[in-house]
């Protein structure tokens, strides 16, 4: 489905009237319960740089409201299997829709939607099974998932490791898994399409602190601009209460994260 023409419109001035996001969140009490119902966990991610903030329905029910480029909510939990999901503009249950879907789930596990574009410049949305894992000692978890059709694949360093990636060749819409890696400072780089050889030419997108006992996703999202670089969004995991002495569904609200380099990825 094509995002609508009036919400192309709309984003500019939406999203600049937003702050960008950065501060803790936790999730609620049922989502904190939801297991002990038989029921999944889900939460949204909105990697659409050009659409508005969004309220998030499932079934009939609003579940998120106002969600905005670069956020994710909190988890909630759903009970229908598969269930409908639907992100409208925000403010008015009669606003046009920029996408819907139906998803399958299994209660228990949690799942990332993301939305994010299409190949063809379509809005759609995509479900990542979230494994609750725990690192091991002294390490992270690491994955990326790419949701920018228009910029190559994407390589994670670490600092151990400067030559040789942890995370390697992830290509748009590829599946995501996690990958142990050291802490310390982490470097992201884009390999342009078309470039069959790793050169010196990958742009740096992002250096994020990762830190020992901690599960990261990180969302590479498309350009907000023609010619501008691609944009991470940063995640901070919930991780096995074995490996997180606190609140093991307790979770930061993402960053945005501006490319560095020339800003040319191809």
């Amino acid at each position: 489905m094509k995002i609508h023409p009036i919400l192309v419109a709309v984003a500019g001035a939406a999203l600049a009237a937003c702050a960008r996001p950065g501060t803790q969140t936790t999730e609620d009490t049922a989502a904190r319960t939801a297991e002990a119902h038989d029921q999944a966990l889900v939460r949204i991610v909105h990697a659409i740089p050009e659409a508005p903030p969004a309220d998030v329905f499932t079934g009939d029910q609003k579940a998120f409201s106002n969600v905005s480029f670069g956020q994710a909510t909190a988890y909630k939990p759903v009970s229908d299997e598969p269930f409908k999901i639907t992100l409208k503009a925000a403010g008015s249950e009669a606003a046009p829709v920029i996408v819907t879907a139906q998803e399958d789930v299994k209660a228990g596990d949690r799942y990332t939607i993301l939305a994010m574009p299409d190949r063809d410049g379509a809005a759609k949305l995509d479900a990542f099974s979230d494994e609750r894992a725990e690192p091991p000692a002294g390490k992270a978890l690491v994955r990326v998932i790419h949701a920018a059709p228009e910029v190559g694949s994407a390589n994670v360093y670490s600092a151990a490791r400067v030559e040789d990636p942890e995370v390697e060749d992830v290509g748009y819409g590829a599946p995501a898994h996690y990958e142990e890696m050291a802490p310390g400072e982490a470097t992201l780089s884009i390999e342009p399409l078309g470039q069959s050889a790793r050169t010196k030419a990958a742009a740096v997108l992002s250096r994020v602190n990762v830190e020992p006992g901690k599960a990261y996703t990180l969302v590479v999202a498309p350009p907000d601009a023609p010619g501008k670089p691609a944009q991470l969004i940063r995640i901070e995991d919930p991780v096995a209460a074995s490996a997180n002495t606190g609140d093991a569904a307790t979770g930061k609200q993402p960053a945005i994260v501006r490319g560095e380099g020339d800003g040319k990825l191809e």
